[in-house]
């Protein structure tokens, strides 16, 4: 695309296949969207939403992406279900059918792998079509795989059993359920197809903090039983600490943090994860605060930022950190399982400070 950079993050690794392990791998992702002005619609730049990504999600693995609203955690969400077309990246998928680089394909091939990637979003009350019945929402999908309607009946109730639903319901429309209820019929439509991969996009933030606490377990026991592997986003760490394997921490379209869960709160390196982890508020107040406040406001995703897009806010800032983009490195520390990723250059610091 002209005018746009699309040059590749240094450090970055090229792997030609996905390896084993592996359901889900993201490269060097790009999601750049058109500033238009003027009567000609004469373009005056981009919105940079997700601006070189790379991460991979694990067979049975949960991936936690997080951060601020605008930093591009549900954009990438929709490259990935291939609901927006990337400007540049790819995208691999492991499926039943094979390995897919799904960031160019149409048509029945795109089609083919959308069996495997399913989508359980944010409102459940405009998620669900309030003219079918639960079945009918539930079918909806066995009908566009070609599924015997013999078969759809027994699906139907065997994944409303499992999402914790009475069978009995399914001739119900949603509005007969509450809240609770709904994102449950959401969550079987998402599985009743047997997805190799399941995004999850804010699936609790629109719930009651009761009633997502059982959705959180829910889906714990579902990816337990079923094998799950999953991307659950989200901007409440807490909620993220909950189910994640790994955190994800995205900040103005890139990744500055990437570790294990308990990594990432036991040993927090980038200023933006420890922004973060200070704003939950711990119930044991023996447990030290970290006291990060960051200055100023959340950086414009169209503006030019030459160093990393944190250091405008970041009191820890020097004039190195606006000499360009921190590449996403290992950190040289011990870590529970994989390794500490961080992309920023003053990360020993905080290492000292641990």
């Amino acid at each position: 695309m002209s005018g746009i950079d699309t040059t590749r993050a240094q450090g970055a690794t090229d792997d030609s296949q996905l390896a084993e392990d592996r359901v889900l791998e993201v490269s060097h992702l790009k999601k750049y969207f058109p500033i238009e002005k003027g009567l000609l619609k004469r373009v005056a730049g981009y919105v940079r939403a997700v601006d070189d990504v790379s991460f991979y999600v694990k067979k049975g693995e949960i991936l936690g992406l997080v951060g601020e609203s605008g930093c591009g955690k549900t954009t990438t969400a929709r490259m990935i279900v291939r609901a927006l077309k990337p400007t540049d990246g790819s995208i691999t998928i492991r499926t039943p059918d094979g390995v897919f680089e799904t960031a160019d394909i149409h048509g029945e091939e795109l089609k083919q792998v959308r069996r495997y990637v399913q989508m359980v979003f944010q409102d459940p009350y405009a998620s669900l079509n309030p003219r079918m019945r639960v079945h009918e929402i539930l079918s909806e999908p066995l009908i566009n795989f070609g599924y015997a309607r013999n078969e759809m009946k027994d699906l139907v109730d065997e994944f409303l059993t499992l999402v914790g639903l009475d069978p009995k319901y399914r001739n119900r429309y949603p509005h007969a359920f509450s809240g609770g209820q709904r994102q449950r019929i959401g969550i079987a439509r998402a599985l009743i197809l047997r997805p190799s991969l399941v995004i999850a996009d804010e699936p609790v933030s629109a719930l009651d903090v009761s009633v997502q606490a059982q959705i959180l377990n829910l889906l714990k026991d579902l990816q337990q039983k079923l094998g799950l592997s999953m991307v659950f986003i989200a901007h409440n760490l807490s909620v993220i600490a909950h189910i994640c394997d790994r955190i994800a921490v995205m900040y103005l379209g890139r990744v500055v943090e990437l570790a294990d869960t308990n990594d990432v709160f036991d040993q927090p390196v980038h200023p933006y994860t420890r922004v973060l982890i200070s704003a939950v508020p711990d119930a044991d107040p023996r447990v030290p605060w970290l006291d990060e406040v960051p200055t100023g406001e959340v950086g414009d995703p169209s503006a030019n930022i030459p160093g990393c897009p944190f250091s405008p806010r970041c009191k820890f800032a020097e004039p190195e950190c606006d000499n360009g983009m921190p590449p996403l490195k290992i950190e040289n520390i011990e870590t529970a399982g994989t390794p500490h990723y961080t992309a920023c250059r003053r990360s020993q610091m905080f290492l000292q400070k641990q």
